[in-house]
């Protein structure tokens, strides 16, 4: 789908580059919400141990879906569909459910196919199935800089522990720094926030017995996810759709090059 640059936040800063990093295949929308699948995908995923989890049936279904295909081998390409027509979310507001619905799955499938992903290295791109019939454009996205800053930095204080324990001291000072982006030229790098989502794939691992601290780990992903936002935001608050999108997928090949801080983690 052709999307606005402030839409598909969890996909761009998430579940696109890790995907990507850990399979070696750029898929550019792993939760793009319409799939299509062959009979026996359909089987493996309906005999899938990870129905168990409850999060997989609901907002998980997408990320599963890729995750299960790409763990077991299968086939995959990418149609252009044209301009994603649906209601945005303000990522500061809007998606606390979807975040945890999201996030949670995925990482229970990285764990569960660790096997597939570990020791994949490089980055492709995906087979391209069909070509874009339509040049519409997509509606942009309403966002407010001042208030995604504030509910990164209102919520921050509230899961410190938790950064001083899952997070080297470099990059708890960056995103300390964060706070001021408003009025400061405060820079996130990918290198920085690769290591940060790895960081927490590597802790998430570790929390899976107790149900309870992996929905807090998940929660203080989140509030650094929207000071990523932010910040991305006002990196590309005056540039074109395109641009905005060659940064998100440079910041995916980051992903797939520091893969070892994962691995090296797991």
């Amino acid at each position: 789908y052709k999307r606005s640059k402030y839409d598909g936040t969890i996909t761009n800063f998430l579940c696109y580059p890790i995907t990507a990093a850990l399979f070696g295949t750029n898929v550019r929308q792993p939760i793009g919400g319409d799939f299509g699948l062959s009979i026996k995908l359909v089987n493996e995923i309906l005999d899938s141990p990870m129905w168990k989890y409850p999060y997989v049936s609901r907002f998980g279904i997408d990320i599963f879906e890729t995750f299960t295909a790409l763990a077991k081998g299968f086939k995959v390409k990418e149609a252009p569909l044209g301009v994603k027509s649906h209601d945005a979310k303000d990522p500061s507001s809007q998606l606390v459910g979807m975040f945890r619905q999201v996030i949670g799955t995925m990482f229970t499938c990285i764990d569960k196919y660790e096997a597939a992903w570990k020791e994949i290295s490089g980055l492709s791109e995906t087979e391209k199935l069909g070509e874009e019939k339509h040049n519409d454009s997509p509606q942009p996205v309403e966002v407010s800089l001042s208030s995604t800053v504030n509910a990164f930095k209102s919520n921050y204080d509230n899961f410190s522990p938790i950064y001083k324990s899952v997070l080297s001291k470099d990059i708890q000072t960056k995103f300390e720094q964060l706070k001021a982006l408003e009025t400061t030229n405060v820079e996130l790098s990918s290198e920085m926030w690769a290591k940060t989502v790895y960081s927490f794939i590597a802790e998430f691992r570790k929390e899976q017995k107790e149900p309870r601290s992996t929905l807090l780990l998940i929660d203080a992903l989140r509030i650094l996810w929207i000071g990523r936002v932010a910040a991305f935001m006002k990196d590309t608050w005056n540039l074109e759709l395109e641009q905005a999108e060659e940064k998100i997928r440079g910041e995916t090949k980051i992903f797939a090059k520091l893969k070892t801080y994962l691995v090296d983690r797991y």
